[in-house]
């Protein structure tokens, strides 16, 4: 908007006012019309070229107030500055209210009146170009809606005719367009036939052809390009004989291509608007959008039929899959797999030949008796491979052969003689693989007349072999799984009994020395030296350390072989608790260690082993005194919480104390000792396992106690778990036990299951 264009219209019925605004605009290069009232102003605003307003209030016959209400409603886009020799603020209020862009009084300096008709002038062109925006922003949106309605249409019905129609009665009604066509190439003629045709003459073309290159749609499918034509006569490439056949006149056309990936199938046209006047670039677009997705729903439609054909193809896979693979017997395997072979090509001989040692091989299941098969070709069920040169290709390439006819194929040129005789005459040879070596393959043959086997048949006999490869595969794994595990039973029952009878065995003599050895050390024997008494004293420590040692694997031997019975109880948690802290504050003692206890009050009884209960307690804060250096921490907690879930290895596991299931009895032991490695965590309650491996061993043990401990909360039907922020950093220990017990009955004891 150029200052030359832009017109202010002056509504004031003083001329010397009218004269002052001519004069100081047209100084400054603005056009002025002026209107000497209301109504004039009001028709010069219809008139639709007025960019800004100077409009007085009073004014004979309508006031500037009155009017500008109505230039609100007729042209609201517009400016209105309003100007009064007698300004009142109820006068300014009234007109912003009603729409005004400013307020000024007469007597005003010229450059204020000049500043507001600049920004006034401004307000206009943004204005408009807002509402050329929002209108280009309306029309994408109907543009968008259309498209996804023609999407909504093309995923409504998979009958194309129907689609096609639908997709072009709507292309037809938002173009505004009086008949509308969609046509497909024939590939076999090369023309052009109408799929849809609609209109008032619609029904009258539809036997019609055109040569491709034949008019405009010809033109369209040659060339592949979009087609705008505003006046149809005056274009040379228009054909005009479909309109002498049926009457129609045709003015404007806009036809696009439509595509299947880059390829050209068809074209989409609408002809003559029904508002008048030619189609616009705009409509190009539109049209596109609508062409590309009946190109997308023809090409849909003609990968149904094969869609369909590989429906069947798979379900027959996903059959001969299931029967594969729902059974672990070899024999049985390869039986079904004859039967699925045959409801493939039904008058086909079928084989399966597993390979054995070099250059033989075993049919291992068929639909003809191996009995009844030339001795040339099988004895008793062996095949030497010299005389199947079909199968050596196969090993050699592990890929299908496919031989139509055998008596004409090069590759069987060495036993031609053979197979005229025996009429055998074409043959689908697939491998079945196993990590791409072929330990097998399926042979199809077909005799008297040569067959073609069809890339179904042969893409299904690989995919069977595929299958089969894996059901062979899991017989096999499931026949070595069931030996290895008979030998680990085997394997762990005598390890149980030896460590049995081994305990039993040490015990006797063990506990012969530990008795002697406290009855040296009662004084009542006789005197002995000082040395002597520390002598008596390591052999007595040693031999109830050895003793506990022993305990401990009898206890897990028993675990092992299901022979450990638990007796619950009920019984008082903090008393039992205590019971343990006052042995255990013995042994912190020793070090100079502070054993904390923090036990919450009124915890229910708990049901469980009492000894067991005991022994897991003294393991833990042992454990904790030994690995916790002199004048350390422990600590011990008890209280009570709802289950939750199972914490992680080597998270800090407390989210596994917060639940919402049945009440628990949480106890954590916690220290200031050497602490954990994170990697160490998940190896911590594995038998025979000790994080202290150092050459210098600081402290002794077996790597059994916490084995144990954990086996036996478990037994409880509960669970434990340590944590730690690492070296140097302490530890805590958790045990999670159900207040009501593992779940047996009451008045039983609790056995372990056999491992």
């Amino acid at each position: 908007m150029s200052m030359e264009t832009i017109l202010i219209l002056v509504v004031d019925d003083e001329p010397l006012i009218q004269r002052f605004y001519s004069d100081l605009l047209a100084e400054h290069g603005y056009h002025v019309q002026i209107a000497r009232n209301a109504a004039e102003g009001i028709e010069a605003v219809k008139g639709g070229s007025v960019d800004v307003i100077l409009m007085d209030i009073v004014m004979p016959g309508m006031t500037g107030l009155e009017a500008l209400g109505v230039v609100e409603k007729v042209s609201p886009e517009t400016p209105v500055i309003m100007v009064t020799s007698h300004p009142t603020s109820e006068h300014a209020i009234q007109a912003l209210k009603l729409g005004a862009y400013d307020f000024l009084s007469k007597g005003f300096d010229p450059k204020d009146l000049l500043l507001s008709v600049q920004r006034a002038v401004e307000r206009r062109k943004l204005m408009l170009e807002n509402k050329q925006l929002i209108g280009g922003l309306q029309e994408k949106v109907q543009e968008f809606s259309t498209l996804v309605e023609v999407g909504n249409t093309l995923s409504s019905t998979l009958n194309l005719e129907e689609l096609l129609g639908l997709v072009m009665q709507k292309a037809q009604e938002v173009l505004k367009a009086e008949a509308s066509s969609l046509m497909l190439i024939d590939e076999q003629t090369n023309e052009l036939y109408f799929s849809v045709a609609l209109g008032e003459r619609g029904d009258a073309v539809k036997e019609a052809r055109l040569k491709i290159g034949q008019g405009i749609a010809g033109w369209v499918a040659e060339k592949g390009e979009p087609l705008l034509v505003p006046d149809a006569h005056k274009d040379p490439r228009f054909y005009g004989g479909l309109d002498e056949q049926t009457g129609f006149h045709t003015e404007s056309i806009l036809c696009v291509p439509i595509r299947a990936n880059v390829k050209t199938i068809g074209i989409v046209e609408v002809i003559n608007r029904s508002r008048g006047g030619p189609f616009e670039e705009k409509d190009v677009d539109l049209l596109s959008s609508i062409a590309t997705q009946a190109g997308i729903a023809i090409q849909n439609a003609r990968l149904y039929g094969e869609t369909e054909r590989q429906n069947a193809e798979l379900s027959f896979l996903l059959h001969s899959s299931q029967d594969l693979l729902s059974v672990l017997d070899l024999d049985t395997i390869l039986s079904r797999m004859v039967s699925k072979l045959i409801e493939i090509i039904p008058a086909a001989r079928t084989g399966i030949i597993i390979l054995e040692e070099e250059g033989m091989g075993r049919i291992a299941a068929g639909s003809v008796d191996f009995r009844r098969l030339p001795p040339e070709r099988c004895s008793s069920g062996k095949i030497e491979l010299t005389n199947y040169p079909e199968i050596r290709e196969v090993l050699r390439t592990g890929r299908p052969v496919v031989i139509s006819d055998a008596w004409q194929d090069p590759l069987m040129a060495e036993i031609r003689d053979l197979l005229r005789r025996i009429g055998l005459r074409s043959l689908l040879i697939t491998p079945i693989l196993d990590r791409d070596r072929a330990f097998g393959v399926i042979s199809v043959a077909q005799f008297e007349q040569p067959w073609r086997f069809s890339p179904n048949q042969i893409r299904l006999c690989q995919t069977l072999a595929n299958q089969a490869s894996i059901a062979v595969s899991n017989a096999r794994l499931y026949q070595e799984l069931g030996q290895k595990s008979e030998r680990l039973e085997r394997t762990s029952r005598y390890k149980s009994e030896f460590l049995a009878n081994m305990s039993h065995e040490l015990r006797t003599p063990l506990n012969s020395i530990i008795g002697f050895s406290e009855l040296l050390q009662n004084p009542l024997i006789g005197p002995l030296t000082e040395k002597q008494l520390r002598y008596i004293a390591n052999i007595h420590s040693s031999g109830k350390h050895l003793h506990q040692l022993i305990n401990d694997i009898l206890d897990l031997a028993k675990v092992e072989a299901g022979k450990f019975v638990l007796h619950p109880e009920s019984i008082p948690v903090p008393a039992t608790l205590e019971d343990i802290v006052v042995i255990a504050q013995g042994l912190a003692n020793q070090k100079a260690q502070t054993l904390r206890k923090v036990i919450e009050g009124d915890l229910p009884f708990l049901y469980a082993d009492r000894l067991r209960l005991k022994q897991i307690l003294f393991n833990l804060l042992s454990n904790a005194v030994k690995f916790t250096p002199e004048h350390g921490e422990i600590t011990l907690q008890a209280y009570q919480k709802a289950e939750g879930g199972k914490p992680n290895a080597g998270s800090s596991g407390q989210e596994a104390a917060d639940g919402t299931g049945p009440p628990s009895l949480v106890i954590q032991v916690t220290d200031t000792g050497i602490g954990l490695r994170k990697e160490d965590l998940s190896r911590l309650f594995q038998e025979f396992v000790q994080l202290d491996t150092t050459a210098s061993k600081q402290h002794e043990g077996t790597g059994l106690g916490l084995a144990l401990t954990k086996r036996l909360v478990e037994l409880h039907g509960g669970r434990v778990w340590a944590e730690s922020e690492g070296e140097g950093r302490g530890s805590t220990f958790t045990v999670v036990l159900p207040f009501s017990g593992s779940g047996a009955r009451r008045d039983n004891p609790i056995e372990t299951p056999s491992a």
